[in-house]
């Protein structure tokens, strides 16, 4: 084989660069600072170096010592782009096979393209996510399921884990704003869209699946909703939370807070407007428990609070109060009058019902009994002694009766009509109007039987002294 050792070849007319229509085999190495025209292949078996060029067009690899600068044009690869480093593009980057990258400039576009191709991600040689052909993220997955909810719900994204899958949302400001969740719907049918929602519509869910074996079945949700007319800064909505019974398809609401405050339990419809607390079963019991199982020295209690603007705060209660006086735990009712003055009433082991202002007494003994009188002469002012007596008495009128919402039973007693004008002080009117009268009727009237006592006492008293005079004059005749 020959050496050619020159400085220049020219053309045999001396006007450029020669013509090798047989070809050129070059086995060293080769520096071309001009133009150089190949019409046929060219092949190198090692390596070749572009310098300030504009245009690469390379079946092979090719290696960019200096980077990379995609302006407009855009990059086309049909094979494999490696980035060793940063990745700068104004333009699109079109990959037919795949991208592999180190980081990427704000304003790339990154594509992959053909029918079914997916867009992966892989850290460290490893796949942690991708995008697929229907537009689906998943990660620490490959393959986007469609068994959740038997298939009803087929194009979701994915993250799945073998272990512990949990998402932390952290606010760092300073600032009182909290981290946000936020689940939207609009109704224009389109992406940017701004519809105004419509009363019933569901705006969004979280739904609770387990797994039966075969498909993803929805065992629990919790969901909002618009729950009235909306306008414009106007959005009434609620929150309904739904469970799964054994052996159903589906889940049945079970709970919800309306617009307006309210907790519906057992219903989807407010029983009672002013009722913020209910719970409604259409047939059978219904119970409401609060429990302690270690009450030590102290209540257990339903209480209802309210306060008249400018005025003062009453209660009213239904507990359970253990204290230091007693062994076990004893149930009672506070009622407190529009004064403040609060009674306590309970029933002792004797089954007595009592009542006291001390629930230091509850459980106990102490306290007075009800329907016995306080006769303490230290708490009473007296007026003079009752003028009621035999005279009065043998006017009242006893008889036999029944209710007439228990025409069934008979009972003994007075009628209140007739004993308000010989003993007032014994009616007295409930302010309580009778089912059935006029509006302006007469409102309804009771007795306290134990008001007549004092009259018998009177009477009993006074027929005592007929008696003993009757048996004076008998014993003188008797003598005589």
């Amino acid at each position: 084989m020959s050496k050619i050792q020159v400085n220049e070849i020219v053309n045999h007319f001396d006007t450029g660069a020669p013509d090798c229509p047989k070809g050129l085999t070059v086995t060293g190495f080769s520096t071309f600072t001009g133009s150089a025209s190949f019409s046929g292949d060219v092949s190198i078996g090692g390596t070749l170096t572009y310098e300030d060029v504009t245009n690469i067009d390379s079946v092979g690899i090719i290696t960019a010592q200096s980077g990379l600068d995609v302006s407009n044009g855009g990059l086309d690869v049909t094979g494999i782009a490696t980035f060793q480093t940063a990745v700068d593009s104004i333009g699109i980057i079109t990959a037919r096979s795949g991208v592999h990258y180190g980081t990427v400039g704000s304003g790339v576009t990154i594509s992959a393209v053909g029918a079914g191709t997916s867009l992966g991600f892989l850290v460290n040689g490893s796949e942690r996510a991708r995008i697929d052909a229907d537009g689906r993220l998943l990660v620490g997955t490959s393959t986007a399921r469609t068994n959740l909810r038997s298939g009803v719900y087929g194009s979701v994204g994915q993250i799945e884990t073998a272990g512990t899958n949990a998402f932390a949302f952290i606010q760092n400001t300073t600032e009182i704003q909290p981290c946000r969740v936020v689940l939207a719907k609009q109704k224009s049918g389109s992406t940017g869209g701004n519809t105004s929602v419509s009363s019933g519509d569901n705006i969004g869910s979280i739904e609770f699946l387990g797994n039966d074996g075969t498909n993803f079945i929805r065992a629990a949700l919790i969901a909002g909703a618009v729950d009235g007319t909306t306008g414009a800064n106007d959005m009434p909505g609620r929150l309904v939370f739904s469970t799964t019974a054994d052996g159903a398809s589906g889940p049945t609401e079970r709970m919800r807070i309306d617009s307006s405050g309210r907790l519906l339990v057992g219903t989807n419809t407010s029983q009672v407007d002013t009722a913020y607390l209910q719970s409604y079963v259409p047939s059978g019991g219904n119970q409401i428990l609060v429990q302690s199982d270690d009450l030590g020295t102290t209540t257990c209690i339903f209480r209802a609070k309210a306060t008249r603007s400018g005025g003062t705060t009453n209660t009213a209660e239904l507990g359970v109060y253990r204290h230091g006086a007693i062994t076990d735990p004893c149930s009672y009712i506070r009622l407190q009058a529009e004064d403040t003055a609060a009674l306590f009433y309970w029933t002792d082991n004797s089954n007595i019902l009592r009542t006291s202002t001390n629930s230091a007494h509850i459980g106990t003994t102490s306290g007075n009994v009800v329907g016995n009188q306080t006769s303490d002469e230290r708490i009473k002012n007296i007026i003079g002694p009752v003028e009621y007596g035999l005279n009065i008495l043998k006017q009242i009128e006893p008889v036999r009766y029944s209710l007439k919402s228990e025409p069934e039973k008979e009972r003994l007693g007075f009628i209140a009509q007739q004993v308000q004008p010989l003993v007032p002080q014994s009616v007295y009117d409930t302010n309580e109007h009778i089912e059935g009268e006029p509006e302006d009727a007469p409102t309804k009237l009771a007795m306290e039987y134990v008001a007549l006592i004092p009259v018998l006492v009177n009477a009993i008293k006074e027929l005592t002294t007929h008696i003993e005079t009757l048996e004076t004059r008998l014993t003188a005749l008797e003598g005589n």
